[in-house]
């Protein structure tokens, strides 16, 4: 009857700690997630506002295109050498010979 007892009384306690070391764990883990969340979300904030800015930019870019019809550019040629049309390998490149 003792030796019951003194198995029951030790199978609870092993829960009991099994428990608040659960508890601080998780605590400590959404105390964690909290703190990264704050920082991700300043992250996220300045990123965003960057990128707002470097669009602003882009906006205010206005191209000029008066040189498209110049004579100048109209008169210039193109001496590149077109490219040869080659065959493609086999048509079943599994297939044996």
């Amino acid at each position: 009857m003792v030796s019951l007892l003194k198995n029951i009384l030790i199978l609870g306690a092993l829960i009991a700690t099994l428990g608040v070391g659960y508890f601080m764990y998780v605590e400590r883990n959404s105390a964690l997630s909290d703190a990264s969340n704050d920082a991700l979300a300043d992250d996220i904030e300045a990123e965003a506002a960057a990128f707002l800015t470097r669009l602003n930019e882009l906006k205010n870019i206005q191209l000029e295109t008066d040189i498209l019809s110049d004579p100048r550019f109209s008169s210039l040629s193109n001496f590149t050498a077109p490219t040869l049309a080659e065959p493609i390998g086999r048509s079943n490149p599994f297939e044996l010979n």
